[in-house]
């Protein structure tokens, strides 16, 4: 028997239109975000890398220290350097849980900059398309475990800063009951999803920046 093939406004060629568990929230989040992602990546939006060079090296190096410190615990060293050792890895553990925390980014899902389609046999949305050269930001969050609502939010922002969340230029917010997103079977049912997103990015591109 030939596949039944679904039309949802885009090539499903992953495996994140699948069945989740609409009862759990985790899986309610990993489904929204992993479907949201794969939708406006095809739609041009390129995705940055959740590991800049930056975060990389601040990574390599604490390793590096805490293999010092556990060398040097083995050596036996002197205990200034042991000590030493120790802040050092202290102050850089610290410095990257700050920055985390500072940035207001637990809740985000999503960050990239609008492209051009690279495919010519097809058009790109409106609304993607107005998004060309602009940073652009998904955040997810549940209020409440008890309602099955979610709220999704999209911002255009500016370029990442240190020790504060990047400027936000403007927003849209939307609160969203997650069942449409399910069908009955826990199947995952894109055009809600696809809608909404681009319901939200009309109303985002056409706002005033501040």
């Amino acid at each position: 028997m030939p596949t039944t093939q679904y039309q949802f406004g885009y090539e499903l060629k992953s495996k994140q239109v699948r069945v989740y568990q609409p009862h759990d929230l985790g899986s309610v989040q990993r489904a929204i975000t992993a479907n949201l992602q794969e939708y406006v990546v095809y739609e041009g939006v390129q995705e940055e890398d959740p590991t800049s060079l930056k975060k990389l090296l601040v990574k390599v190096l604490t390793l590096g220290v805490a293999a010092e410190v556990y060398a040097l615990s083995k050596l036996q060293a002197s205990g200034m350097a042991l000590v030493c050792s120790f802040l050092f890895f202290g102050a850089l553990v610290a410095f990257q849980v700050a920055c985390s925390v500072l940035q207001r980014n637990g809740n985000v899902i999503f960050v990239g900059t609008g492209r051009p389609i690279e495919d010519r046999l097809r058009s790109q949305k409106p609304c993607f398309r107005k998004l060309k050269n602009k940073r652009l930001c998904f955040r997810l969050t549940q209020e409440s475990m008890s309602c099955p609502v979610v709220t999704l939010e999209v911002q255009l922002i500016g370029p990442s800063r240190l020790f504060s969340p990047p400027t936000v230029y403007s927003r849209v917010q939307k609160k969203v009951q997650y069942g449409q997103f399910f069908g009955s079977t826990g199947f995952f049912f894109p055009p809600p999803l696809l809608k909404l997103i681009d319901d939200m990015l009309d109303a985002l591109v056409s706002k005033k920046q501040k």
